[in-house]
């Protein structure tokens, strides 16, 4: 009988943003902390670019949101923002909240030559919008494609505005519905299949201020260490699967085994031959919180930035690039180091081996579909006496889309949930057939448990 963890983003949320403050996070980082200026600077002036930046893809979000006429994206922004209540915005939010569903409704209709513009104008004039997006004179009928650059313009604007003000609730919901990172650096991922140069460079620069904002961040908890408790403490003496980037996993007491299974800020990859290789001052964030020594901007200009070669004149050069062992989950999962096939194939192969698998803060959200499959997989799995092979534990506060994906596995139709209360916890469980779902935070487990040996036999 063993017992695997695997950790997801929820078990790092409290110290790291999650997905959907990401891009803000990391954005404030680079504008109004010291470390990140220097990071930016460095980055730009290695890859040779002087506009592109986060704020940059908030441009390409919006054009991309109009011109490929996403009408699933549009349909949920329109869903979304209306299940926003109104009572307690400020008046701005509410002014942003009429003009995006105005937009919205006024978008969705199908593609004709000419729209009437002027209910989203009057909401866009309370926002100063109207000028600035290129509507200078009252209208009432416009060119389709005047109404849509119009609205793309609008879009762009209130997002930069997002980048300033992410307690936002109203334009949050705009960015969720029109920004996704991980399709953006896939994008730019492909760079590295077709060739193109600036593609490759835009990805280095995304995922190395990336890195250097999550080496800042852990470098800090562990200089707070003892004021910060994570879930990471619960678990002892068993093999952890995380799905960061961070190394908190490995804080974990007597664990025999830590896998990365999406690599990590320790590691990089030299993409002329793929191998994988660890950054030479680092022992472990650890060891920088407590030397103090130095920092991500002095190690990227140290020890990163002398080994990427960027041939900006034509010719027959290709870039030579590194990029940070930080594998964005994509839905699928391109080959760029020899050493992560390695490291999914022994992650596959622990949880085939365990009996209980607890699955620890993650969302099984579609985009990593990779790793889904392989719970999927397990989950369904009977012996030849038709017991079931595993048992799992998923601790997720996400009631509604955990279920729906538990729903989804087919060898569970016929089973019913019920519901219990955990030994020796006040917590609840639902469960069903293998599947025992916990609706629980990860600070809740931590209120409320010294260990997670609840769990099985963990």
């Amino acid at each position: 009988m063993k017992t695997t963890f695997v950790f997801g983003a929820g078990a790092d949320s409290g110290i790291f943003p999650l997905t959907n403050h990401l891009v803000t996070s990391i954005n404030s980082y680079l504008t109004k902390t010291p470390e990140g200026i220097e990071v930016d600077t460095l980055l730009k002036r290695k890859l040779g670019f002087t506009t592109f930046s986060y704020a940059s893809i908030m441009d390409n979000a919006s054009y991309s949101f109009i011109h490929r006429n996403d009408r699933m994206k549009a349909n949920r922004l329109r869903d979304k923002i209306g299940e926003i209540r109104p009572e307690n915005l400020s008046e701005e939010q509410k002014s942003q909240l009429a003009f995006i569903k105005c937009m919205t409704d006024t978008l969705l209709p199908i593609p004709r030559k000419t729209r009437d513009a002027e209910p989203m104008q009057n909401h866009a004039d309370a926002l100063e919008l109207s000028e600035k997006a290129g509507l200078k004179k009252k209208v009432t009928v416009c060119p389709e494609t005047t109404v849509s650059k119009f609205c793309r313009q609008s879009i762009r604007m209130l997002l930069h505005r997002y980048l300033d003000d992410p307690e936002n609730k109203v334009l949050h919901v705009l960015f969720k519905c029109t920004v996704n990172l991980d399709e953006i650096l896939l994008e730019y991922f492909l760079g590295f299949y077709n060739g193109n140069q600036a593609d490759i460079r835009r990805y280095e620069y995304l995922l190395w201020t990336m890195w250097a904002f999550f080496v800042n961040r852990e470098t800090r908890h562990h200089e707070d260490e003892g004021k910060t408790r994570t879930i990471y403490s619960l678990v002892r003496g068993c093999p952890v699967i995380t799905l960061n980037y961070t190394t908190l996993a490995a804080t974990c007491p007597e664990s025999p085994e830590v896998i990365h299974f999406h690599g990590s800020v320790l590691d990089y990859i030299d993409c002329r031959t793929r191998n994988e290789k660890r950054i030479p001052s680092f022992e472990g964030i650890r060891t920088l919180a407590e030397t103090k020594k130095t920092d991500a901007a002095s190690i990227l200009r140290n020890e990163i930035l002398p080994l990427i070669e960027v041939h900006r004149g034509k010719g027959p050069h290709q870039d030579s690039c590194v990029i940070p062992s930080m594998m964005p989950p994509f839905e699928i999962k391109p080959i760029i180091a020899n050493d992560l096939i390695d490291t999914w194939h022994h992650a596959f192969s622990l949880l085939r081996e365990s009996r209980n698998i607890v699955v620890v803060g993650y969302s099984f959200n579609h985009t990593d579909a990779h790793f889904n499959d392989i719970i999927l997989d397990l989950a369904g799995k009977r012996n030849e006496n038709g017991e079931w092979e595993k048992q799992i534990y998923i601790i997720n506060p996400d009631v509604k889309s955990i279920r729906k994906y538990i729903d989804s596995i087919e060898q569970l139709a016929d089973c019913q949930w019920t519901e219990s209360r955990l030994n020796g916890t006040s917590l609840n469980s639902m469960t069903k057939g293998n599947i025992s779902f916990i609706p629980a935070t990860t600070w809740e487990l931590l209120e409320k448990s010294n260990s997670l040996s609840w769990l099985g036999d963990a």
